[in-house]
């Protein structure tokens, strides 16, 4: 029960980020245009943050690099080669913003696991979300947490994951169905 309030709880759907987003915002900013920016980061902050935070697993340190993202999206605009998929052009910045971060700590595994995360979920707003939330960094794989977090937190549908991601739909599917199954398993078992 607790997992589906996570998935329904304070799920704001984003209607098709691929109709919110298009290309010409990004060649507008390419061009400096600061109200396509403005767009752009409304649209789509809550899918770059819960993006990020399935990466990284530290809520203390998510919003300096989705921060970040949006400064080399702004950077690097007018580079964009127009594929069809703004969004995945985003989250490929913010991957690699993410490995960057974590490339020093790749000797500590268990990095994340033992931090006080209390005071940086001010998005997570009722406890047993907190519980759930910290249950998924320490049980799920970064893979499942990326899955779970875009649709969960960022309200992505399953082919808009699909899409972003560059993985198969019924990938994407097995992903979110195999977290939900491992999170209620661990929850179960600790009453």
């Amino acid at each position: 029960m607790a997992v589906r309030v996570l998935a329904a709880h304070k799920r704001k759907k984003i209607q098709a980020y691929q109709h919110l987003i298009n290309e010409a915002q990004i060649e507008g900013i390419g061009q400096g245009d600061n109200n396509a920016l403005e767009r752009l980061y409304r649209s789509t902050v809550q899918a770059v943050y819960a993006y990020i935070l399935s990466i990284i697993r530290n809520p203390a340190d998510t919003p300096k690099l989705v921060e970040e993202t949006y400064v080399w999206v702004r950077k690097s605009a007018h580079l964009y080669t127009p594929t069809g998929k703004p969004l995945a052009w985003i989250f490929s910045i913010a991957l690699k913003l993410a490995q960057d971060y974590c490339q020093p700590y790749a000797s500590q595994p268990e990095r994340g696991s033992k931090m006080d995360l209390e005071p940086s979920l001010e998005r997570i707003s009722t406890k047993i979300d907190r519980v759930i939330f910290r249950c998924a960094l320490r049980v799920l794989s970064s893979e499942e947490r990326q899955v779970l977090f875009l649709y969960s937190m960022a309200g992505l549908r399953y082919w808009e994951i699909s899409t972003n991601l560059s993985l198969h739909i019924l990938t994407v599917y097995i992903r979110h169905k195999s977290s939900i199954y491992k999170l209620t398993r661990h929850l179960e078992k600790r009453g």
